[in-house]
């Protein structure tokens, strides 16, 4: 069927995207300065095209080399999942036969992603200097280009253009449209990240994850990811995509939005007005949108159907749940079955929502969901520790520890978890560990970013023996968020000079100046000079192996904090 409206096709030869190529040079070859330019930028992107030439669409990547308030001097276009050898190449290329100006060599070269900087130092080595930073000057030269590829204007598809669909089955799927639109299931559920598990047998859906939006007052609907693997992806590459002012490379997902009538191409309300298809509001035209890897995709009469499914389910779990927030909010879960309508058929829908249980500690028996509260409802530090030293004690002698090298890192991130997030180990989930990796961690631990595969693989072996061991209900959603590939992630986080706290900042800065802090006399130099000014933090650091954290600071936070709670008890 043709997409529905609102979103149109990238189809694009790949010949259009070299030919635009003389819209981003910011300079003309004759303005280009004959000096040595100071420094060039470079990276890969996801290109803002669609190649439409072969058996199937794809988007290709994007290298660029660009000399700052200069022209690029060098793009090319090369298939998905190349890495980043490709852009090594260009830059080798580039240092020849620029695409503007004559032949020359930079005095820096800088760069977003730190493996593309280890590859080029590889390369190079001590003929070309190369830093990790951020490279906001890619900015316009991206904009411009998904300015220019972003459309071309042609009037929108009807939905009954391709006749995959009767009017019939799109009169149904209006009709729970609007049911899911009056029933605002964004109201009840606490946020964009409190997924429902979906099954609908009859139409091949299991295990997929339904995300809910709209709780902020816009962008109502849902997004439906094939796994909660995909969802986690799906927040990375996002994440990932806007830092490094890129497109991100999204995994497949469906979903369903509303849009007001003035958004929404005239051609297609006269069509929904021609058809008397069901509409909830002025405000609510529903609008589908469709992505296999990085491709926009016609959604399929079958895609249509398990929308359709969805939003009558979400529209009756509203109903049959009051309190549907409590799911979430108290942890007490859900499970729920509804037959519904789905492309004139009858189908039903399996939603559930994990619980996280968790049982007062009994003296003398260890318990993996136990906690113990103090008398100010927080996690009892004493008895965390000594939970945490029986837990890690059993885990390093199964056999999902046997090849792991020795290191702290689940001991951090139940240290983090009890003392940043409150929370004891049953009750760390998917976001809970997604903070402590990646905002706690590049903030409070001082390691080399290359630590990230190994504290990856700790914490994904720790959480595959849960599972195994305890049946803990958080495992499978802790190994979703552990996604292959996510090393990647937390080494570039790790490196992230802008996250550092100050004490992590002083102390890699003192690292990269030389500074022994494996010793108490290197530690007190380093204060001391810290304290006078004298140690520089540059914004990108060499790092010794290893890893530290700031325990007595953490200490003295908490011991703070209970001198206020005790302070406020005193005068209640």
């Amino acid at each position: 069927m043709s997409r529905p409206p609102v979103f149109q096709d990238l189809g694009f030869e790949a010949g259009e995207l070299i030919a635009h190529r003389a819209n981003l040079c910011l300079k003309s070859p004759a303005e280009v300065p004959m000096a040595q330019p100071s420094e060039w930028i470079g990276g890969r992107f996801p290109a803002p095209v669609i190649i439409t030439g072969g058996d199937v669409p794809h988007r290709p990547e994007l290298s660029l080399w660009m000399e700052v308030e200069g022209p690029i001097v060098g793009m090319a276009l090369d298939a998905p999942g190349e890495h980043f050898a490709p852009t090594v190449s260009l830059l080798r290329k580039s240092l020849e036969k620029p695409m503007a100006g004559p032949p020359r060599r930079p005095r820096r070269v800088r760069v977003a992603e730190p493996e593309l900087a280890a590859l080029l130092r590889a390369e190079f080595g001590p003929e070309l200097d190369v830093v990790v930073g951020d490279t906001p000057e890619f900015d316009e030269v991206l904009a411009d280009m998904q300015e220019h590829f972003g459309g071309k204007g042609e009037k929108p598809p009807g939905y009954l253009e391709a006749g995959d669909l009767t009017s019939q089955q799109m009169a149904s799927f209006f009709r729970a449209a609007a049911r899911l639109y009056r029933a605002a299931p964004w109201k009840h559920i606490p946020g964009d990240q409190d997924l429902l598990t979906v099954d609908i047998e009859a139409l091949g859906v299991r295990g997929s994850v339904v995300s809910v939006i709209g709780r902020m007052g816009e962008n109502f609907g849902f997004i439906v990811f094939q796994s909660r693997a995909d969802f986690e992806r799906f927040l990375s590459e996002a994440d990932e995509g806007e830092a490094r002012q890129g497109i991100p490379d999204l995994p497949q997902y469906l979903a369903l939005n509303f849009a007001g009538g003035r958004d929404v191409p005239e051609s297609i309300r006269k069509e929904v007005a021609a058809q008397h298809w069901e509409v909830a509001s002025r405000y609510a035209f529903p609008v589908v949108f469709a992505v296999h890897g990085t491709a926009p995709y016609d959604p399929s009469p079958k895609d249509m159907a398990r929308l359709e499914a969805i939003s009558n389910a979400a529209a009756d779990l509203v109903t049959a749940e009051p309190n549907l927030g409590d799911a979430w909010a108290k942890w007490t879960g859900l499970s729920r079955a509804f037959r519904v309508e789905a492309a004139g058929v009858k189908v039903e829908v399996q939603v559930n929502v994990s619980a996280r249980p968790v049982s007062e500690s009994v003296a003398g028996v260890f318990d993996v969901r136990a906690q113990k509260l103090d008398e100010d409802g927080e996690i009892d530090e004493d008895w965390a520790a000594e939970f945490e030293d029986e837990l890690l004690k059993r885990f390093s002698k199964s056999p999902e520890a046997k090849e792991l090298p020795d290191g702290d890192w689940m001991s951090l991130i139940l240290q983090y978890g009890v003392g940043y997030l409150n929370q004891p180990l049953a009750r760390i989930g998917a976001a809970e560990l997604r903070e402590i990796l990646f905002e706690i961690f590049p903030r409070k631990v001082s390691c080399e970013p290359q630590a990230a595969t190994t504290v990856i693989n700790e914490v994904r072996a720790f959480w595959s023996w849960t599972k195994r061991e305890f049946q803990l209900e958080t495992a499978d959603e802790c190994l979703a968020m552990l996604y292959p590939g996510v090393e990647k992630k937390l080494e570039r986080e790790l490196a992230n000079t802008d996250k550092f706290g100050m004490a992590k900042s002083v102390l890699m800065g003192g690292i990269a100046a030389g500074y022994d802090v494996t010793t108490r006399e290197g530690l007190d130099q380093l204060m001391a000079d810290a304290n006078a000014g004298k140690v520089p933090l540059p914004p990108t650091l060499a790092f010794p192996g290893g890893a530290t954290s700031n325990r007595k600071a953490d200490q003295d936070r908490k011991k703070r904090r209970k001198m206020r709670k005790a302070a406020q008890r005193r005068n209640r």
